[in-house]
């Protein structure tokens, strides 16, 4: 008897430990996932710049037009895949809400 005694005790310990810990879990999980989205914010903020930069180096002649389409072009696939990636990050967000 003493065994199964022991054994309840280890389970409403565990579950009690687990309902205690769950608001702390969750708000760390919202501080990594506000780091991660700060994070890639701030990537296509840089992507969308360096297009901004580009158009700013062909309008003061520091890049011809054959360079500048090059460059636009990749410049502006690399934006949109960080967008895509952002949203893509926020809407897993608002999921598991």
């Amino acid at each position: 008897m003493e065994l199964l005694e022991l054994l309840a005790f280890l389970v409403v310990l565990w579950l009690t430990s687990r309902w205690v810990m769950a608001p702390i879990r969750s708000a760390d999980d919202a501080a990594l996932d506000n780091t991660e989205l700060a994070a890639l914010e701030a990537e296509r903020d840089a992507r969308l710049a360096a297009v901004r930069d580009a158009r700013l180096d062909l309008d003061g002649g520091k890049l011809s037009a054959d360079d500048h389409r090059a460059l636009d072009a990749r410049l502006r696939a690399e934006a949109l895949d960080a967008l895509r990636v952002l949203d893509a990050a926020r809407s897993g967000r608002t999921e598991r809400r």
